[in-house]
Order: C-alpha cells, then sequence, then structure tokens
C-alpha cells in the first residue's frame, strides 16, 4: 500500500503523513525511509511528514520526534495551532481541554489538521481496522469526504501483535511511556 502511494500516488499531488509518534506512525517512518533509500519514491518528489503539535506534548514525545528524525533523515513538520497554550487559557479559560475538551480538540487539532491538508491529494494515516469499531470499516485506500481528499491506511490489515513484533524485529524506537503503562501518547 506504501509502495503504490509512493511511486504511484505522489505522482497525481501532494501526500501528507501524519503521525501522532504511535507505533504504528513510527512503523511507517521506517518504511517510508527504505522506499526513500531504494529509491522507490517518484523523482523529485516527497511526502510531508507532520505532527500535530497541541503544545501539551509529552517531552518523551519530543525526544521520540528528535530520535526518529535522526535515525531516518526526515524532517517532521511541527504544526501548531493559532493560539499558544498560554493564549488560549487567557481567552478561553485555563485548562479548557478539561472544562471543553471539543472545543479545545478543535481549535488545537482538527484547524490545524484542515489547514494542513487543504489543497493537498491525499493523506496517510496510521489507523488499523481492529483499534476501534469506527475503523473496523476502513479501507486501505479512502475518500476522506471531511477534508476532501484522499486517505491511505497502509496498515489497515495489521493487528495490534503484528505491530509489536515489527517494532522489536526491525528494533524501531517507539515512546518509552507505553513501557509504562501509556495507552495512547497522542
Amino acid at each position: 500500500i506504501l509502495e503504490y502511494t509512493v511511486t504511484e500516488l505522489l505522482q497525481a499531488g501532494e501526500i501528507v503523513f501524519l503521525t501522532a509518534f504511535g507505533v504504528e506512525g513510527c512503523i511507517l517512518l521506517k518504511i517510508l525511509a527504505d522506499l526513500r533509500d531504494s529509491a522507490k519514491i517518484a523523482r523529485g518528489k516527497s511526502i510531508t511528514i507532520a505532527n500535530l503539535d497541541t503544545g501539551y506534548q509529552f517531552k518523551e514525545t519530543l525526544d521520540l520526534k528528535a530520535k526518529l528524525e535522526e535515525r531516518y533523515g526526515f524532517v517532521i513538520n511541527m504544526i501548531q495551532p493559532s493560539l499558544s497554550v498560554a493564549e488560549q487559557d487567557a481567552k478561553h479559560g485555563i485548562d479548557l481541554y478539561k472544562t471543553d475538551p471539543d472545543q479545545c480538540c478543535y481549535m488545537r487539532k482538527l484547524v490545524p489538521l484542515a489547514n494542513l491538508l487543504q489543497g493537498k491529494y491525499a493523506w496517510i494515516t496510521s489507523i488499523r481496522r481492529d483499534q476501534t469499531e469506527h475503523r473496523a470499516n476502513a479501507k486501505a485506500f479512502e475518500y476522506d469526504s471531511k477534508f476532501k481528499l484522499g486517505k491511505i491506511n497502509p496498515l489497515i490489515h495489521w493487528s495490534k501483535s503484528d505491530v509489536w513484533k515489527f517494532i522489536h524485529e526491525n528494533k524501531i524506537p517507539y515512546n518509552t511511556l507505553l513501557d509504562h503503562g501509556y495507552d495512547s501518547i497522542g
């Protein structure tokens, strides 16, 4: 799925890979690096790699970003909302994520994501079918009607076990918070 994306679809338009630095995102960065190094990516093309920097990222997450950039030679763009956390606190009250999580998510994630994806051909996600009931019917290649572009889900058929096996077999760096009981670090 990812090889077809970088050899064929990338020629049709700009593609964004959005990672929250979960284990699936770390896997996709490794595979993208392998495809780049084997010259599979369409000549003169590149995929924009980005993270939605909400301003609430753990230190371990930012450390992982630096480690992944160094290991795979990518620049991971940190996409930030229009207001800093301090500006948001001043305008909407402290800890909006507690008092109105939907509004906080809208301002810190959805608006920056919509801006990032505007005018792009497609975006690559790290979702798997077995993660949620909503994702159970996802396809490898879909049209994202919300953002009005293609949506590519390369790991859609992978299981959690597949993910961890690949992580360990390929010695891929991942967020150490997962070893300390965190279910998610995105």
